[in-house]
């Protein structure tokens, strides 16, 4: 009885041992802890010899390998001026198929691997507020017939992927009304993976309508598109923290119900005053510089993730392949982090990850 006893109390012992250790080893449960991509979002600059397939993006590209990114993601443009008619089109003279391919060996020549992110920009310079997500069709013909275009945009980027073996490839971007339709969608993915497509496949949902998506099950990952704010523009990093960890605790729970991971396909904070009230909107003119606003939105998404489940990867939102054009302005007050104090931050959450 003395040696159980004994034997008892060395067992406690040995488990409050453990419990110490587990719980005081630095970095164990950091953020980034199983982080496998760690990814620049890279807009493309509408002139020729500064955008796509220039060239011009490999001193950034180098820049950002320092920094400790791991991947970057490309964002085709497809238009649709009519949101009534199911038409797209995508001959922009800037961006051509070759563009792209030549970008994507660029990156992979450089050591990175490669998102193909394909977008839908609907309206005109007469229609500034239509936003992507409002593209939807009660007509069933329409709706065939737009899906039909969707499929003939993305299969050119579908062979430059199969050809390039790109890493990671987003089959649809904040297409919020049209992704209830789950049968297109279905169709969509078998047609990607019948033309010999291998790589990951995701979708990229506004964060708020991933839990309504009935196709998660056909693909490799759940994507969000992951914007939350706090809605008060006197909020500091800390509300914003305290918001940010209510909704991923949500996302997780959704994505265990799924059993997919989570590949943030788009975050970032603008360096304006209202970065972490409004984390989704460009610079507005009630809207004044603010850098530190920019690099706080990021320590609360750090902080967020610290301890938790980590996602599979993430791609900051957004950097662009040169600065040195209209971007410049951009630059400002926008969601860029070049060279500003966010960077810093970004910096120093992914050297504390494992490649």
């Amino acid at each position: 009885m003395k040696i159980e006893r004994i034997y008892k109390f060395l067992i406690v012992i040995l488990s409050v041992c453990i419990g110490l250790v587990c719980r005081e080893q630095p970095g164990k449960n950091s953020f980034g802890n199983n982080l496998k991509i760690k990814g620049a979002s890279i807009a493309h600059v509408h002139i020729r010899g500064k955008g796509y397939g220039s060239g011009a993006s490999a001193p950034l590209y180098t820049h950002l390998k320092s920094i400790g990114f791991n991947s970057v993601q490309l964002v085709p443009f497809a238009y649709q001026r009519d949101l009534s008619e199911p038409h797209l089109f995508y001959d922009d003279p800037t961006m051509t198929w070759q563009d792209i391919e030549n970008e994507i060996i660029l990156a992979h020549t450089m050591g990175l691997t490669v998102m193909l992110k394909p977008h839908i920009w609907p309206g005109t310079d007469w229609q500034p507020k239509v936003f992507r997500d409002k593209i939807d069709f009660t007509d069933p013909d329409k709706l065939n017939r737009w899906f039909l275009e969707y499929q003939k945009f993305l299969t050119p980027l579908v062979e430059i992927a199969i050809h390039q073996r790109v890493e990671y490839f987003v089959i649809g971007t904040e297409l919020t009304a049209l992704s209830r339709h789950t049968d297109h969608w279905r169709r969509l993915i078998a047609a990607i993976r019948n033309r010999g497509y291998s790589g990951a496949l995701t979708y990229a949902a506004i964060a708020y309508n991933a839990s309504y998506i009935q196709f998660w099950d056909q693909l490799d990952y759940i994507g969000l598109d992951f914007y939350y704010g706090t809605q008060d523009k006197n909020s500091d990093s800390v509300a914003l923290q305290k918001k940010l960890r209510h909704y991923w605790q949500y996302h997780l729970e959704h994505a265990k119900r799924v059993k997919k991971e989570i590949i943030l396909t788009e975050v970032g904070y603008p360096a304006h005053s209202l970065a972490l009230a409004y984390p989704h909107t460009w610079p507005e003119k009630m809207s004044d510089r603010d850098d530190k606003k920019q690099a706080d939105g990021f320590r609360a998404l750090a902080e967020t993730l610290n301890g938790s489940e980590n996602p599979a990867g993430l791609y900051i939102w957004k950097y662009a392949t040169t600065i040195d054009s209209y971007e410049k302005k951009d630059n400002e007050n926008g969601f860029n982090p070049y060279r500003k104090p966010a960077e810093q931050n970004i910096g120093e959450i992914f050297r504390q990850m494992p490649n």
